[in-house]
């Protein structure tokens, strides 16, 4: 096993006081490495921030990143060299330079050679590219390699979609043949965080992260804590499979906590990353095909939420897989195997019904003849509207497109099911008995949003489920518990499917309340208190 990742949190020194805190706090939370950005900084701020022995103890990276290549410093590179000769008094670990001033500018690799073997730190050659993924990305690697100094090639570009981080989990396999190189292979933003979160897994040199709450100094660098509490990183294996939640967005998702929090109790050999994919139907059989082509990836499965349940539909019967239970055209789960067609299933109507059952005591019995409302006609709608429908229930869809509505409505109907598909302004809630919320309107961040005219009123005992999890108590769930609701919060249907998740990308049972206490704690829930309330308003 190769030496583990090590976590480097940068600084730009400005506020010499402050970033010495910030510094101290982020080796207390567990970085290895501060990256100190001396772009800004004169040399009386150096002189000063070392001057603490707590500071001069923790191991660093020397950068002074230049304008033209991202960074702050304006001045000449002679100005600069004369900067880089102020700080390395103070014995960095690493020295990072532009692979383009050390080609262009010999006196940077004149003075390096010129350092003490016993004091010269490793040299980190870098490439930075913020328009996107260069097109000769590999033979950026191969320059970074043909100068014999270098230690650690560092090549970052701005991320456009999944493909650019899988790109850079490919340099890390050509890296191979330069063994005296360790890499730093980043797609920088919000599409290419996977090149972070799987950087152990990819043996990367160390991988770059704030302090909670903390500014970054590139985008999508997750938080210390995220990669060793959530991810891993220094846990991570390269044999490790791959989990992952698919969709647009997923950053307010807590699945990633639940999930590798199960497999941290069951030291199961696999992490659970959110991998944002926007775009359509196209966007996503082309994404899904090359992480699963991936083969140093060893994808083990994906939970797909909006707005690709569809698509994901799609994708597993064009590839000749099955789809298992009823189909509703829609699937939140596909789980691949080494050898055999994807399998695809949807587990949000048995962790719905999971729900409602915990927050009514119904059996499945009771549900029979009741009158269920849901809004909107997505994937979730689809699966919940099914499976009650198929238990007895009266079900009415509303929504939006009316068409969808009616599509979903004539499908459940020829299996036999009571449904009926309205204009979602048409829908009606006093003789409801169960509504359900099955559309993203008041999602986090659009708090303030409910699908329900407040005008409308429901009947005191009408049972209200929000499949949304993010707030905790949704305007809908507000309005409904001022009516005598009961209420029925969407972390209970996330905890329910995800359970169901875990078993079929695992193998295994998810240890007893460890996912649920998760989803509590990420969302900042008591987790003593319910969030069943079947007690009216108060």
């Amino acid at each position: 096993m190769s030496a583990p990742t090590h976590i480097a949190v940068p600084i730009m020194l400005g506020d010499v006081a402050a970033d010495r805190q910030a510094a101290l706090a982020a080796v207390a939370m567990g970085a290895d490495l501060i990256e100190w950005r001396m772009d800004t900084a004169t040399p009386p701020d150096v002189r000063e921030l070392f001057s603490d022995p707590a500071v001069r103890s923790i191991p660093w990276i020397l950068t002074v990143r230049p304008i033209w290549e991202g960074g702050h410093f304006g001045s000449d590179e002679a100005a600069r060299l004369h900067m880089i000769k102020c700080c390395m008094a103070y014995r960095p670990a690493y020295i990072d330079i532009e692979l383009k001033a050390w080609a262009d500018h010999a006196f940077f690799a004149e003075y390096y050679r010129s350092i003490n073997l016993e004091s010269r730190p490793k040299l980190v050659l870098s490439s930075h590219h913020f328009s996107g993924r260069p097109a000769e990305l590999q033979q950026v690697l191969g320059a970074i390699a043909s100068h014999p100094e270098a230690a650690v090639a560092k090549i970052a570009f701005q991320s456009q979609t999944i493909h650019d981080a899988l790109d850079a989990f490919a340099l890390y396999d050509r890296l191979k043949q330069y063994p005296r190189l360790q890499g730093v292979f980043i797609a920088m933003g919000e599409q290419g965080a996977i090149s972070r979160t799987l950087a152990g897994k990819y043996g990367a040199a160390f991988t770059f992260a704030t302090l909670p709450g903390g500014a970054s100094t590139a985008s999508g660098q997750p938080s210390i804590r995220e990669l060793l509490d959530v991810y891993r990183l220094r846990q991570q294996e390269a044999n490790w499979a791959v989990c992952g939640l698919v969709g647009w967005p997923v950053a307010q998702s807590v699945s990633p906590q639940m999930h590798n929090a199960a497999m941290q109790e069951l030291k199961f050999g696999g992490v659970y990353v959110p991998i944002p994919l926007p775009g359509d139907r196209e966007a996503f059989n082309g994404a899904v095909h090359r992480l699963q082509t991936a083969g140093s990836l060893n994808l083990r499965g994906l939970s797909i939420t909006i707005p690709h349940k569809e698509n994901a539909y799609r994708f597993v019967k064009a590839a000749g897989g099955q789809v298992q239970g009823r189909d509703v055209g829609a699937i939140n789960t596909i789980v691949f195997g080494s050898e055999a067609p994807p399998v695809g299933l949807n587990t949000d109507a048995p962790g719905g019904l999971q729900a409602l059952r915990r927050g009514t005591g119904w059996t499945s019995t009771d549900l029979a003849g009741k009158r269920a409302v849901l809004i909107g006609a997505g994937g979730v709608a689809a699966g919940l509207a099914t499976a009650l429908a198929d238990l007895g229930c009266h079900v009415t869809i509303g929504n939006r497109t009316l068409a969808r509505a009616q599509e979903l409505a004539a499908h459940i109907q020829l299996h036999g099911g009571d449904c009926r598909a309205v204009n979602i302004h048409q829908l009606e809630f006093e003789d409801a008995d169960l509504v359900v919320q099955c559309t993203p309107v008041g999602m986090h961040p659009h708090t303030d949003s409910t699908p329900i005219p407040p005008s409308q009123r429901l009947r005191p005992g009408t049972v209200v489920m929000d499949t949304i999890y993010n707030p905790r108590r949704t305007q809908l769930l507000q309005w409904a518990a001022a009516q005598g609701a009961i209420c029925i919060e969407g972390i209970e249907m996330l905890v329910g499917q995800g359970e169901l998740q875990f078993q079929e990308f695992t193998g295994f049972d998810p240890p007893a309340g460890t996912m649920r206490n998760a989803a509590v704690n990420a969302l900042g829930l008591p987790g003593a208190e319910s969030t069943i309330d079947a007690s009216g308003p108060a």
